[in-house]
């Protein structure tokens, strides 16, 4: 029997993608991406977390989803990737957040 309170890497992954500490918020957001994925797949996981998201309180959602959000930028941490090989990155590269552009 699989433990439903363990995330895998695709809730990971979505909660890093569409999720908000603010639990309403990330439903709201999950419900929308529940009619657009064109993978089934990841539909029927979106649905699924939303509702595993509904039966969870506030506070403990909150400490997940940052979790969440933090091992998935530690696994695609693109900065430390190019230190990790020795490279330094390109001054066209963006690395930084895409909200702090002007």
């Amino acid at each position: 029997m699989m433990n439903e309170n363990r995330f895998n890497f695709n809730d990971a992954l979505l909660t890093a993608l569409f999720g908000t500490p603010n639990r309403k918020n990330t439903m709201d957001r999950l419900r929308v991406v529940c009619t657009a994925f064109p993978d089934e797949e990841f539909r029927t996981a979106a649905v699924i977390l939303r509702e595993r998201i509904r039966k969870m309180d506030d506070f403990s959602w909150t400490a997940l989803c940052k979790l969440s959000k933090w091992e998935i930028n530690q696994l695609f941490d693109t900065e430390r990737i190019l230190y990790d090989a020795g490279e330094e990155p390109d001054e066209d590269d963006d690395l930084g957040d895409e909200d702090n552009e002007e």
